[in-house]
């Protein structure tokens, strides 16, 4: 009976919404009915998400849940969530407001090392950024620094999809990553596996639409597909991004809508005789983003 009585009180506990509070200079935790369910006793009480709560103690950073029972020890310098499974978790650098940065998980697993400066999550995959950073003026307390940073992919479980040797990273796809190599000029695509799909030397991938990205190599530009094959030829001064199978491009400051195989769709034309004609036909995307990038041009 003592058993089914605590159960029915854990699954009480767990439905609760609990909300940080304030006495005397500690943190605790009181339910919607205002009912103190965990007493004030840290320094720090974040809200709880999914069940599980970022507090500090004895000038430390732990994890508790709603019973207040400890999931991961009082022993970092700063923790934060990440997703449902996985915290950051870090210590101090050097440098004030910096910490050298991992991924944890619920039961005490690091999955990574402390390494990072910066990691972020999104499309199932953790991008990650390390600073090697380069002594100017050094002392006891406190230093001077010149700061590189360099991005790299991990997976779910911390394992590297992708090298942390490249200079920025960008999602152009939910499953299609560019990084940018500055000191060869280019940009290069991987799939979400950290597969390499790109050979020639991009100088920019741009984000895909209707499964196609419009590249550059140097003055002219064109398009590839998913596979990181180029499909229309990079030969054109200027490329749209593609809208239900279509795309403008231009030539000698006259512009043309073509289909993903090249073929013409419309005369080539003019800069206000484009303009028109996509009002005309009420492509309005087609028509915001042709004049968006005109302007900025």
């Amino acid at each position: 009976m003592k058993k089914i009585f605590f159960l029915l009180l854990s699954i009480s506990i767990y439905s609760q919404n609990l909300f940080p509070f304030k006495e005397n200079s500690l943190w605790g935790y009181k339910n919607e009915n205002s009912k103190v369910v965990i007493k004030p006793e840290y320094y720090l009480a974040k809200k709880f998400i999914n069940d599980y709560a970022i507090v500090g103690k004895n000038d430390s950073l732990g994890i508790i849940n709603k019973e207040n029972k400890v999931i991961l020890p009082f022993k970092f310098n700063m923790l934060q969530y990440l997703n449902p499974t996985t915290y950051l978790y870090g210590y101090q650098s050097k440098y004030f407001g910096e910490f050298s940065i991992g991924i944890i998980d619920l039961n005490g697993n690091k999955l990574t090392p402390p390494l990072y400066y910066n990691i972020n999550f999104r499309d199932n995959k953790y991008f990650v950024t390390i600073k090697n950073d380069k002594e100017i003026l050094d002392g006891p307390l406190s230093g001077m620094k010149e700061e590189e940073t360099k991005y790299g992919v991990l997976d779910m479980n911390g394992k590297t999809l992708i090298p942390v040797v490249y200079d920025y990273s960008k999602s152009v796809d939910f499953d299609r990553i560019v990084m940018t190599d500055q000191k060869n000029n280019m940009e290069i695509l991987f799939d979400n596996r950290g597969n390499k799909l790109t050979n020639e030397k991009f100088n920019s991938i741009n984000l895909f639409y209707d499964g196609i990205s419009d590249v550059r190599i140097n003055s002219q530009c064109g398009y590839i597909n998913k596979e990181g094959k180029i499909i229309i030829p990079v030969s054109y001064s200027a490329c749209y991004p593609f809208y239900k199978d279509k795309a403008i491009v231009s030539q000698n400051f006259k512009f043309v809508i073509i289909d993903k195989n090249a073929n013409p769709l419309t005369e080539s034309l003019s800069y206000e005789e484009m303009k028109n004609y996509l009002e005309s036909q009420q492509l309005q995307i087609m028509f915001d983003d042709f004049r968006f990038m005109n302007r900025k041009n």
